[in-house]
């Protein structure tokens, strides 16, 4: 797919189950899942709590691909939402907040019940190379933002939780590169004020539209691959700043 474009389609690679139960006496959640698991048991627990706000993940609603009731309100991530992000429903950084300790507040799925979390969707990512799937998915209200290992180019997706839609998909075709120090690997990205963040294994920092996964600009932040470095974590927002680090080990 061209680099910006933004398109609807379902969520690839998807499956369901019907008539799955949850946690005997648990009541349907009003925010849309607790992490502090794998990325695979995030993404599970994710889609199925997710099933449970609204409509069924897997329902039959008049809504369709390219329905615009079907998708989320768009939310802009403010800065009072980034520094009050310890106490968020919401996903809203690689680390959930700027500890970095990964802990959510959220109490539906717990010690008591996780064994009772069941599939409702699966998500395939595309890369076959093994170990490089290491995003962390990024949730607000309703929308999530996962990226994908660079194999060979940086793509994110942005889906709609509630319908198990896919909103957009970007996709930079990264230069060329013969090595990369640390692998193909993508932790995620940030989200602020509108606008989500990637860094790219070719050195560029991305700012895209959040509602519709169109580029915004794009900057080059290292030497590139061929020097020996690449960009692998998740940019982090503080302010009106964009912090993001180089990986590697320099030409050898």
């Amino acid at each position: 797919m061209p680099r910006g474009g933004g398109t609807t389609s379902p969520l690839p690679g998807a499956t369901c189950t019907s008539g799955s139960r949850w946690a005997r006496g648990s009541n349907p959640p009003q925010s849309s899942t607790e992490v502090g698991m794998t990325h695979w048991a995030r993404w599970c627990a994710t889609v199925a709590v997710a099933s449970l706000v609204a409509a069924p993940l897997c329902g039959q609603g008049s809504a369709g691909v390219g329905d615009p009731a079907a998708a989320p309100p768009h939310a802009v991530v403010t800065n009072d939402m980034l520094l009050q992000a310890a106490g968020s429903a919401n996903w809203l950084m690689y680390g959930h907040n700027y500890w970095n300790n990964r802990f959510s507040p959220l109490k539906l799925i717990n010690t008591t019940n996780v064994r009772r979390l069941v599939a409702r969707a699966v998500y395939t990512h595309g890369s076959t190379t093994l170990g490089s799937f290491e995003t962390t998915p990024i949730v607000v209200n309703g929308t999530m933002y996962i990226t994908s290992p660079a194999t060979p180019n940086n793509i994110v997706r942005a889906f709609d939780l509630r319908t198990q839609k896919m909103l957009w998909q970007y996709e930079h075709k990264n230069a060329s590169v013969s090595t990369a120090c640390c692998g193909p690997n993508n932790r995620g990205v940030a989200v602020a004020g509108g606008s989500v963040f990637l860094g790219t294994l070719d050195d560029e920092l991305v700012a895209l539209d959040a509602a519709t996964g169109k580029e915004k600009w794009a900057v080059k932040v290292g030497d590139g691959p061929e020097a020996g470095y690449t960009e692998t974590m998740a940019p982090l927002v503080i302010g009106d700043n964009v912090i993001i680090g180089t990986s590697g080990v320099g030409a050898t």
